[in-house]
């Protein structure tokens, strides 16, 4: 990136802002009851799908984002996906017709899949390790933080008008002028040496099935743990005790315990080793269970807070045991696995309670949320006995 200062304070604020769009995708939850009023001949799974969509257009789009990259440029393919994040997510303010939201929620998940690949890599490729690794920190807090904002946000804006709720994807105008301010060129040309640019790339086509183990766990915790999002407003509406606003508070509040507590991941890896992923899946699915349970607001902000401090672990311990049990060079290729899991899981979440519906077909939202919460609780189990046998069968590299 010649002839561009990297240490310039906007410059880095222009790559941080990128972080701020990768968790808003789903912060149209706690105006879900609203939607619903307002589109009364549609499903409630299809309703809670437009919370979930965008993770299938981020999962096909994270995929397909080199080859966007290869032929446009870096700096051009994170700006279409910005402007398509834009238009996309502004698109439902001036319609009604539930198919074209569908469409335009998709399409918000397409233009943030162009982004996310680099949102983060560029922190690694631009600067040092230990200025990389503040700087993820960093983003790492931005995400989370705006994922927060912006899901207590819609909850209130949902209060005004169900349109109004949309008007939270406007955040994206702030990394798309920051962007186009102060980013001048592409980056990755100037990063490497010859001998780096002439080299071969190693690829590895089969991560094995400890790898695809993994991804399957992490599509059926993110399938349950979605029930916070898209089950949570619907069961303080049927207890009568809050709004949507205060939903979206409650969201927020998980978010925000997550983010700070996810600041210190270290230490707790440090302390708890190999039982930090079945103490933080334990805890997460117990709270959810007691969120079932509660019937005041307060306690309601306590519980999804405290959920919010188990959360934080689980993601980071994944993707270091994927980074242990992959195969030598398929180090990419597992990351884009578990990442494939994850999104498919958020996607597919309504269905599965809505399948569960076939079985009891007056399942409330609360009873959803037991039935997630004790589903969590077997998964830590199995999480923490089969990531036992992967570490013993990690192939050596």
């Amino acid at each position: 990136m010649a002839h561009q200062n990297r240490d310039q304070p906007l410059f880095k604020l222009a790559l941080l802002s990128l972080s701020s769009i990768l968790a808003i995708a789903p912060s149209l939850g706690p105006a879900i009851p609203e939607v619903a009023k307002h589109l009364p001949g549609v499903s409630a799974a299809n309703i809670e799908m437009l919370v979930t969509i965008p993770n299938l257009g981020i999962m096909i789009f994270v995929l397909v984002s080199g080859f966007f990259a290869s032929h446009l440029g870096e700096k051009r393919m994170i700006m279409l996906g910005l402007l398509v994040a834009t238009v996309a997510g502004l698109a439902p303010l001036v319609t009604n017709n539930y198919f074209v939201i569908l469409s335009s929620r998709f399409l918000l998940g397409a233009g943030i899949g162009l982004v996310n690949p680099l949102a983060y890599s560029l922190l690694n490729i631009l600067y040092t390790s230990n200025e990389s690794a503040t700087l993820l920190g960093y983003a790492n807090a931005i995400t989370s933080l705006c994922g927060a904002v912006t899901a207590a946000v819609a909850g209130y804006l949902a209060l005004i008008n169900w349109h109004a709720t949309f008007l939270i994807y406007l955040l994206v105008l702030l990394p798309l002028g920051l962007f186009a301010l102060a980013i001048s060129r592409d980056f990755l040309g100037d990063t490497q040496t010859p001998a780096e640019k002439a080299a071969p790339v190693k690829t590895k086509t089969w991560v094995g099935w400890p790898v695809l183990l993994l991804a399957v766990g992490l599509f059926l915790f993110y399938a349950l743990l979605f029930a916070l999002y898209i089950k949570v407003p619907t069961a303080l509406i049927e207890n009568r005790i809050t709004t949507p606003g205060a939903a979206g508070l409650i969201v927020s509040s998980f978010t925000i315990a997550a983010m700070v507590v996810s600041l210190g991941y270290g230490q707790i890896y440090r302390h708890l080793g190999h039982y930090t992923i079945l103490i933080s899946m334990l805890g997460v699915g117990i709270t959810m269970m007691l969120l079932a349970e509660s019937r005041t607001a307060g306690l309601d902000y306590l519980i999804s807070a405290c959920s919010g401090v188990f959360f934080a672990s689980t993601l980071p311990y994944a993707f270091m045991l994927g980074a242990q049990i992959s195969p030598a060079h398929a180090e990419n290729l597992t990351s884009s696995i578990l990442l494939i899991g994850i999104n498919l899981g958020v996607f597919l979440s309504p269905y599965l309670f809505n399948l569960m519906k076939l079985i009891h077909p007056d399942l409330s939202a609360n009873t959803s949320l037991l039935i997630a919460g004790m589903g969590i609780v077997l998964l830590g189990l199995a999480f923490f006995f089969a990531s036992t046998t992967a570490r013993k069968e990690a192939p050596v590299q």
